[in-house]
């Protein structure tokens, strides 16, 4: 029980490493040239098109179901 207590307590307060964080931005910086509002542009559009593809995707299958035509029911049984 011991040890796993020590184990989270030694584990750094920042939830990142800044070095690790500043070296990955230079290499994403110098891989596609382009600015951090690109990323935060590309980000914002993959964050948006998640609900609204689910949302698109809903009202495609409720339209096939009210489009879809019903057998018709029998009362013989």
């Amino acid at each position: 029980m011991w040890a796993i207590l020590h184990s989270v307590a030694s584990h750094h307060a920042d939830s990142a490493d800044p070095t690790l964080l500043a070296w990955i931005k230079e290499v994403l910086d110098h891989w596609f040239g382009v600015g951090p509002w690109a990323f935060v542009a590309v980000l914002a559009v993959i964050i948006l098109a998640m609900p609204l593809g689910l949302i698109a995707f809903y009202l495609s299958q409720r339209r096939r179901e009210t489009h879809t035509p019903q057998p018709p029911i029998s009362t013989d049984r």
